[in-house]
């Protein structure tokens, strides 16, 4: 190989990455307003200031609720086709009824809480089964459903649910709900 053919190699090897690195790379977000509505529609109780959801303690191990969530824009307006994502702090695991984990914030912390620790735990990360679903979009009339499992080893904990919609063009609403569990 030439000279002048192994430079125009290494100029390709350089530039392709660096083409990557500056094309590719994130654009600035439009001025989003982020002026529209996320309402959450539950019939669960309010005890104290936070919603309480019972849970079931016959064999079915999990409760379901299912909980609603309305995005509207600034006028009242439905805004449909709005990503919804759904976060939980609380998962628990396939084949174990003796606890549940909880996740701890923004972090890759999780902690196992179990009344009896003298077991060993079995299983890996994709065993764990979180107590929301994880996205939705909103319908024509902007509304979507979630559906919340918590199962009954989580009474006494607090489910925190982050609910984060974006609206396309309208920008970016993060709402938490916090859901205390009682037996």
């Amino acid at each position: 190989m030439s000279l002048k053919n192994h430079m125009r190699f290494v100029k390709r090897i350089i530039s392709l990455p660096l083409l990557f690195l500056i094309g590719c790379s994130l654009p600035t977000e439009p001025g989003y307003d982020s002026n529209f509505n996320v309402n959450v529609i539950s019939n669960l109780p309010i005890i104290d200031g936070i919603a309480t959801l019972d849970l079931d303690n016959s064999p079915a191990w999990q409760t379901i609720h299912m909980i609603d969530i309305e995005v509207t824009d600034s006028d009242g307006e439905p805004i449909e086709y709005a990503d919804v994502d759904f976060k939980s702090n609380l998962y628990w695991q396939l084949n174990n009824v003796w606890g549940y984990i909880e996740h701890n914030g923004l972090t890759d912390e999780l902690t196992w809480n179990a009344y009896d620790t003298t077991f060993v735990v079995d299983g890996n990360l994709h065993d764990l089964v979180p107590t929301t679903n994880h996205a939705s979009m909103t319908d024509s009339d902007g509304l979507t459903r979630n559906a919340l499992a918590p199962v009954v080893k989580m009474a006494g904990d607090t489910l925190v649910l982050t609910i984060d919609v974006w609206a396309h063009g309208k920008g970016q609403v993060i709402k938490e709900l916090k859901i205390k569990l009682e037996e």
